[in-house]
Parts: C-alpha cells; structure tokens; sequence
C-alpha cells in the first residue's frame, strides 16, 4: 500500500512538472522550441545557434533542408564582406530546401554546408567574397582541384559600401562573429581608416567583377531591398533559381519576419561619426565614377543612394 502511495505521488510530481514546462514554452516560444519540431539533417547533426541550443527555422516554421541528391549546376553567391552574405544563405536555404556551401570553412557562423568540400555535389549555391569565376576551396582535397571549376550563374549582393564596411570591422574586432562589436577606440584608430582604404579598392573591384565581367545570367540582389520587402526579393530569387513551388515557402519564411539582422547601436556607431571627411570623400568618389560606368547602368539608382552627402 505504501509502494502505491509512493507511485501515485511521483505522478502527481511528473504532471505538474510537465504542466509547468509546458506553461513555459507557451509563453516563450521565441526562445524555446519543442522537440517534435526540431530538424535533424543526414548527418545527425542538429542545427546549433550561437549560444549552443537547438531551433528550428527563424522564420518560425519546421526546416526541412537537406544536400543535393543529384549535383546541380554550381551558383555563386557573391559579395563583398559584410553584405549579408551568410543571412542571404540562410533565406536561400528555407527557399530552395538546400544547404548553401561556401568557399571558406566560416567556423563561426553554424552553416551545415560550411566546411564540406563544394565540389563533392552536395550543394550548388556557393558563397564567395572572390572577384573571379574559380570554385577553389581549402575545404577541397587537392586531387578534387586539378580541373578548373567554374560558376554556371551568379547571385551578387549589392549592399552600400558605408554600412557593409562598418559591418566587416565590427566582425574582424568583434571575435568574427557578426554579432561582434568593436570598441569605440577601434573607429579612431588609425587602423580603421587603413581598413577602408583597402576596403574600398576591393569592394570596387568586386561589384565590377560580378556586374560586368561576369558575363553569365546573374541576378543582382540589393541588400537594401531585402531588408524592406522581403517577399518580393525572396520571389525574384525564386524565379532566378527556377525553385519549384516556392510559393508555399515564402508563405512559411514570410509567417515570421524579424528584423534579426537589425541591432541597437549606440549614437558613436552612426556614420557620420565614423567617417571623417577624406573617408567619406574617398568613397563618394569611387561611386562618382561606377555612376560614369555605362556597364553599370543597371544599379545605378541604387548607387546614387549610397552617395553620403
């Protein structure tokens, strides 16, 4: 009789245990995912954000992404750093139900696709940040890079200079993570203006690359447009891609939009306080000259927005 009482009491201790644990996943559901719902890919690899727990798609709805059964035709998904390059791979991966790869192992950015080999057919969207129409990466073995690999199409990412340069150093001093924030002295050294110098001699060279030597179909994705309607950009990529039936998948990305790409800054991180006047001259200048650029006639509203006046 005892051994019952004992029972029917750690029953009743499970029941409003569960009671309580399920009391809390309803009212922090952004936080917590249940179990039933989360996605487990080929590999058994669950998929971890940056504090180490498990989730389930941003957008709100089950992921169901997994590797090409059957090699694709390889895309590149090209861009200067800071563009939104990783955030993009991510939309692409709820659009197309595919792991994107990259040319880089990015250890900090918890991408399943990162790390493996892009040329062993298990993806075919590819991150680059090359100037160049060449699939070589350090994830490869060498005897998989004795024939030169080439991009069959191109997705390039348009974002304005000032902000991707501001997002790329505060991910170098922040522990490369694009959650990283450098400190306010960072933005007054000497080190920082070095930076943009390099920085836009680069990012000249690869918006010219991919917009007008590039000379495959190529889709120009501006990251600026991204960001104010998701929707419409998410079904030109569609479209571009030719995903089938990616309608269902905008409706699910769409069922839960956060600005997560988007953080509080403090009033020493605007531009105008992280420019100073040769800077700001250097950059204008350059994007003077992309507007003289008739090869460049298709963004060139959107480069005249990028202007700092």
């Amino acid at each position: 009789m005892a051994m019952l009482k004992k029972l029917l009491m750690w029953i009743l201790v499970l029941t409003c245990v569960v009671f309580l644990l399920q009391t809390f996943i309803r009212f922090h559901g952004d936080k917590f995912v249940k179990l039933s719902e989360l996605y487990f890919d080929t590999n058994n690899q669950d998929r971890i954000n940056g504090n180490g727990s498990m989730m389930t798609s941003q957008f709100g709805c089950k992921r169901n992404v997994g590797f090409l059964k059957s090699p694709k035709p390889f895309v590149a998904l090209a861009s200067f750093h800071g563009s939104g390059n990783t955030w993009t791979r991510e939309l692409l991966e709820d659009l197309t139900g595919i792991y994107t790869g990259s040319l880089y192992l990015d250890p900090h950015f918890n991408m399943t696709g990162s790390g493996r080999c892009p040329l062993l057919g298990e993806v075919y969207i590819i991150k680059t940040h090359q100037a160049k129409d060449d699939i070589t990466s350090s994830t490869c073995e060498p005897s998989l890079m004795k024939n030169l690999t080439i991009y069959d199409k191109a997705i390039f990412i348009l974002r304005n200079p000032f902000d991707a340069f501001v997002a790329e150093f505060n991910r170098r001093k922040g522990g490369g993570k694009h959650s990283g924030l450098a400190k306010q002295e960072h933005f007054k050294s000497k080190g920082w203006e070095n930076y943009v110098k390099g920085a836009l001699k680069r990012w000249r060279k690869t918006i010219l690359y991919w917009i007008t030597a590039f000379d495959k179909p190529r889709h120009i994705l501006v990251y600026e447009k991204l960001i104010e309607n998701q929707r419409d950009e998410l079904t030109k990529l569609a479209d571009f891609l030719q995903v089938d039936d990616a309608t269902q998948n905008i409706n699910c990305m769409m069922s839960e939009v956060k600005d997560r790409n988007k953080r509080e800054k403090p009033d020493w991180l605007k531009k105008e306080n992280l420019f100073n006047d040769e800077l700001r001259e250097s950059i204008n200048a350059v994007l003077e000259q992309l507007l003289q650029n008739d090869e460049m006639e298709l963004v060139h509203k959107t480069i005249q927005g990028y202007l700092y006046k």
